[in-house]
């Protein structure tokens, strides 16, 4: 063994170098940065699966309101599919098929396209 290496390992005064501080601190980032990708992945498929809950309560509301009223679906006004299922979710409630209107917790927007067909904007959150 050479001197300098000798001296270093018996007269060590016990504290990390600046390359040992170095790595632990990379392997730390690297950590926490597969931990926060994790977690946003967890939060996306919480919120398709709400989406995907919010859609089979809204059909099971339009399948009371069609025996309800002895085989005829919904007709809400509007021009567009996302207009007709917000306007047919606000019936719902109001006519107390679904406790409130339920909205896509991803800013995704309720399509409705008649009978029992609605959809999420979203396509991955589509039953």
């Amino acid at each position: 063994m050479t001197r300098g290496l000798r001296r270093r390992i018996f007269n060590s005064a016990g504290g990390f170098t600046l390359i040992e501080l170095l790595i632990t601190v990379l392997i730390l980032a690297i950590l926490v940065g597969i931990v926060v990708m994790t977690m946003n992945l967890a939060k996306g498929k919480a919120e398709e699966t709400t989406c995907k809950a919010n859609l089979r309560i809204a059909e099971g509301a339009i399948n009371d309101y069609y025996a309800d009223h002895h085989g005829v679906y919904p007709n809400p006004p509007g021009a567009t599919p996302e207009e007709k299922a917000e306007n047919l979710l606000d019936q719902l409630a109001n006519d107390r098929y679904i406790k409130n209107a339920p909205r896509c917790p991803s800013g995704g927007q309720y399509q409705y396209f008649g009978e029992q067909d609605i959809r999420c904007s979203i396509s991955s959150h589509n039953i």
